[in-house]
């Protein structure tokens, strides 16, 4: 307990990183308080990111505001790594999240940089099934070839039904070699 409160209050990195990264062994008491504090004293996104995967260790009752404390982080591997964490929160307070997550995916997709857009399609695999096929077909509009690779490779997480005719659209419309190529390894992931 003193190492991680005594590495969070220290302003080098490598020892606020360490402090994080035990989070998971500090009284459950506590977790919550080291995470939130893990938020709002380090500016590097590398250990925010650590904080909230340490999320899935806090009291359940505190892990729905500590995911959305992770998701208006300014860093998108911050919030890829939030939508991750929604598993771990029961019934209600999920449905609530994975809203708010369709909200950040669909903000995202129409970002001008196509590092967000790409962490955004990221993000689809955590989003309610029912509501990944739209996601994923407006990705396969992007023009940036590593925003629509990664759309491809979310395929597999529609729904069986839908990865086919996907897989097909792709095949069909998309005139790049590598993009084809990653289509093509989707098949697996079709029904027989």
């Amino acid at each position: 307990l003193q190492f991680i409160q005594k590495g969070l209050d220290d302003e080098v990195g490598y020892s606020f990183q360490e402090a994080v990264e035990t989070i998971r062994y500090a009284p459950v008491s506590k977790r919550a308080s080291f995470i939130q504090k893990a938020f709002d004293d380090s500016k590097d996104w590398y250990v925010r990111r650590q904080a909230t995967e340490m999320i899935q260790y806090a009291p359940e009752s505190e892990r729905a505001p500590l995911i959305q404390k992770a998701f208006e982080d300014e860093d998108w591997h911050v919030r890829r790594q939030a939508a991750q964490m929604i598993q771990y929160v029961p019934g209600e307070e999920q449905i609530f999240l994975e809203k708010k997550l369709l909200q950040l995916i669909q903000k995202g997709l129409e970002n001008k940089d196509w590092h967000v857009r790409r962490e955004a399609v990221e993000m689809i695999q955590y989003a309610p099934e029912s509501e990944r096929v739209p996601l994923i077909q407006k990705a396969l509009e992007d023009e940036n070839t590593y925003v629509h690779k990664q759309a491809i490779k979310m395929i597999r997480y529609a729904p069986e039904s839908e990865r086919a005719p996907l897989i097909r659209e792709v095949l069909k419309n998309d005139q790049d070699e590598f993009v084809r190529r990653q289509a093509v390894e989707m098949i697996q992931y079709a029904s027989k």
